[in-house]
């Protein structure tokens, strides 16, 4: 069971954005729950995913910081990804 205390981000587009404490990153489908895509960051995502967008290309940016009060890998990243264009 993913442990979560960072938030969900949702787009216009039926994404679901979601960090769990173990350093995964995860994107569902709104409309029926499938997971569509998952990444492993090297601590865990306790802040809610944040989204921007730039020249029309939409992105998505997350920090991976853990959280040593509930025993999650600490770390200092920010990770950035482009979602496709439509």
């Amino acid at each position: 069971f993913p442990v979560t205390i960072g938030g969900l981000l949702s787009t216009a587009s039926d994404l679901i954005f979601m960090g769990e404490g173990n350093g995964s990153l995860n994107a569902f489908d709104a409309r029926n729950g499938d997971r569509l895509w998952t990444t492993s960051l090297s601590a865990g995502v306790n802040a809610p995913p944040i989204t921007y967008q730039i020249d029309g290309i939409q992105y998505i940016a997350v920090v991976a910081g853990g959280n040593q009060l509930f025993g999650f890998k600490q770390g200092d990243e920010i990770h950035v990804y482009s979602l496709p264009k439509k």
